[in-house]
């Protein structure tokens, strides 16, 4: 942002500026202007951070002070929209200078073209001009295609990764996979209860669990793998007892 803020102040400087078009000016003098917002709040961010210490501080920061529940039953802070747009005002007050400054720099190649401005020497004034603006328009055009395809095909590969299943293979529409993917890493702050159906209990009491589980309730997978751990104790309790009775079997026998 600093350098963006040097680069204006030059270009206010430049030679025929005083017969070139408004627009050149007032797009130099918004990048100025825009570009040191930009300094002064990166400095802002620095300086809150430099009080920062603890882990839980920046957390606090980063919310709004709301506290809730999330679906895995942790109290969690509410994140705050303030302090967001915070941390994304310098970026976006550079993008907006570098805009103005790419801008006025095209409206004065522009309006010196059509002028018959002395920007050099008197034998290349308007050939030099013109070649000046073509070299403009052609080096920024390369600059932003590249990077539009770069961010672009970036773009595509994050959403192949998101629609391939663990095996690699493509997921189908009706697996989920169509739509707009979601934005990876970014954690779900509401996220949806998903229903599972319970298995089928063989015999009597099997079926009056399962209608009571159908009443309403949603099937926690967490409770599945309890019983199933339970279930696995209480077979290794049942063994242990066997061997002990085994052992008190032998011992009589030998007494």
């Amino acid at each position: 942002a600093a350098l963006v803020a040097g680069v204006a102040v030059t270009a206010l400087q430049l030679p025929g500026m005083e017969g070139v078009s408004y627009v050149s000016r007032g797009c130099f003098s918004l990048a100025l202007v825009i570009s040191l917002l930009s300094t002064f709040f990166t400095c802002l961010q620095q300086r809150t951070y430099g009080f920062v210490e603890e882990p839980g501080a920046i957390r606090a920061w980063l919310s709004n002070g709301i506290r809730y529940v999330n679906y895995q039953g942790k109290e969690v802070y509410q994140s705050s929209t303030v302090s967001h747009n915070l941390l994304q005002l310098p970026f976006e007050f550079l993008c907006i200078s570098i805009t103005a400054f790419l801008l006025g720099f095209a409206v004065y190649l522009g309006s010196s073209w059509k002028q018959d401005l002395h920007l050099g020497l008197a034998a290349e004034q308007k050939v030099g001009n013109v070649g000046v603006l073509i070299a403009f328009i052609v080096g920024s055009t390369f600059a932003l295609l590249l990077l539009g395809q770069i961010l672009g095909t970036r773009d595509v590969e994050r959403n192949r990764f998101l629609n391939q299943n663990s095996d690699g293979s493509i997921k189908s529409s009706k697996e989920g996979g169509g739509g707009i993917a979601p934005t990876l890493g970014t954690p779900s702050f509401s996220p949806t209860v998903v229903k599972q159906m319970p298995p089928n209990f063989p015999g009597k009491s099997g079926g009056k669990l399962q209608s009571e589980l159908h009443k309403g309730q949603v099937w926690d997978p967490t409770l599945a793998q309890a019983l199933r751990r339970a279930a696995e104790a209480h077979r290794e309790a049942a063994a242990a007892d066997a061997e002990l009775a085994r052992l008190l079997d032998s011992m009589s026998h030998l007494s």
